[in-house]
């Protein structure tokens, strides 16, 4: 990719923002001076402007420890913070976006990524990129509650759900594996066995998790260890 495009991918600037840099500021790639806003990156190039120095890398994958109250939308909704506002320092803040949602009252493994096509393998079904959830609910799950979320629920919407994997840990909490990705899906899930979700938490998606990332900390990971 060029250099300016980059650099202005990463900082929303328009190209003439961009060629503007080259003006004004130092741009070293590999520690050599770049006047040529031509210039084509290469993966793993490192870039300094002016005090800041990153690397090139046309492929970001995140992993974050989403806190309640902190919304999947790449701007605030209402009352609620956006889960940008937990990337500040991080360079490739505006290039990113989150696959998949958590809605605000959920927490736990968020994945962002500025690859649009690793997005979509991520909440495909055809996929069938697992999702694991820590589910508490308002009622006992019962055996039969179980057998028929493993084989699948009718959502309110008419929408059959793929099978899915379940276990309880107690009366009232099970772990509840997914391979699709449909809107509020666990909450619905949950209501079509006449139950209510009280608590949820989503600890991994494929094969990454959270293990002991902090809440509101991140962690760069690469499209390996998603489908290693």
């Amino acid at each position: 990719m060029r250099i300016d495009k980059y650099l202005a991918s990463l900082w929303l600037l328009s190209r003439r923002q961009a060629k503007e840099i080259f003006k004004s500021w130092k741009i070293l790639v590999n520690n050599e001076s770049i006047k040529d806003q031509w210039y084509l990156l290469h993966e793993w190039d490192s870039i300094q402007c002016s005090a800041e120095k990153f690397a090139y890398k046309p492929v970001v994958v995140i992993i974050l420890h989403k806190p309640v109250g902190y919304v999947c939308s790449d701007i605030p909704e209402g009352r609620h913070k956006s889960y940008r506002d937990l990337l500040d320092d991080c360079v490739y803040k505006e290039t990113l976006h989150v696959a998949g949602r958590l809605d605000a009252d959920t927490t736990w493994l968020v994945l962002i990524t500025n690859d649009g096509d690793l997005n979509h393998r991520i909440i495909s079904p055809k996929k069938k990129m697992i999702k694991i959830y820590e589910v508490e609910s308002e009622k006992n799950i019962s055996d039969d509650d179980i057998k028929n979320l493993e084989a699948g629920v009718v959502l309110e919407d008419g929408y059959h759900t793929l099978p899915a994997q379940v276990q309880k840990i107690s009366d009232k909490k099970i772990i509840l594996s997914i391979y699709e990705w449909k809107y509020h899906q666990i909450k619905r899930m949950l209501e079509a066995i006449d139950n209510k979700v009280t608590k949820l938490h989503r600890s991994q998606i494929g094969n990454s998790m959270l293990w002991d990332l902090p809440e509101g900390k991140r962690k760069e990971i690469t499209e390996n260890d998603l489908f290693a």
